[in-house]
């Protein structure tokens, strides 16, 4: 495993021991798809479907959260919100 998918793996084993910390059950990691790859699917403690890409730096520092917007890709027949 290279630099960046070493560094890259440790951000999502942090990004998922963060979420099951705050009551996220974990559904799905590195769930591939013809279009990409979803880093994490989780079920968030009021039952809702999340997806979650994670972003990891190699700074270190804390896990953060950027915003609140939802992106859907055409695929889905989505739009962003």
């Amino acid at each position: 495993m290279d630099g960046r998918a070493s560094l890259g793996r440790e951000g999502e084993e942090r990004a998922c021991g963060y979420l099951v910390e705050k009551g996220f059950l974990i559904i799905a990691r590195n769930f591939r798809m013809p279009f990409g790859e979803i880093d994490i699917i989780v079920r968030a403690p009021d039952k809702t479907l999340v997806f979650v890409e994670v972003k990891t730096l190699a700074g270190g520092g804390g896990v953060g959260v950027w915003g609140g917007r939802v992106r859907c890709r055409s695929e889905f027949g989505g739009h962003e919100d």
